[in-house]
């Protein structure tokens, strides 16, 4: 049996941008809404302030990455810049998260979703 190789997600700088991404909705809802591998207790920190930040402690893996929500949410507040091979990956795959949410909601809820009965 082979060995399972994922590779953290790593910022290539801590330097905060001004410019977002261009992709940057694709890249949350990709980095939010990708299978959970895992949850744990606890209080994240800001990478740059030190101060407590309003996100749980989420780790996340698809397509040979992991990630947690404190990736997700310094990319969002901060504008870290991300490898390029996972931006082309979240910007390829995010409607698949977008669909396989609806999905599930349109079998938890039926026909009586307007927003899940239009998908397939």
């Amino acid at each position: 049996m082979g060995v399972l190789e994922v590779k953290k997600l790593e910022f290539l700088s801590l330097v905060p941008s001004q410019t977002p991404h261009p992709d940057k909705d694709k890249i949350l809802v990709f980095m939010k809404q990708s299978p959970v591998a895992a949850i744990a207790p606890g209080i994240p920190t800001d990478k740059l302030t030190g101060e407590h930040i309003p996100c749980g402690m989420i780790a996340y893996e698809a397509f040979d990455y992991c990630w947690t929500s404190m990736d997700a949410w310094h990319f969002e507040n901060y504008n870290f810049p991300l490898p390029d091979d996972f931006i082309e990956i979240a910007s390829k795959h995010y409607l698949d998260h977008i669909r396989n949410r609806l999905m599930e909601r349109k079998t938890k809820l039926g026909g009586t979703d307007p927003i899940a009965s239009t998908v397939d």
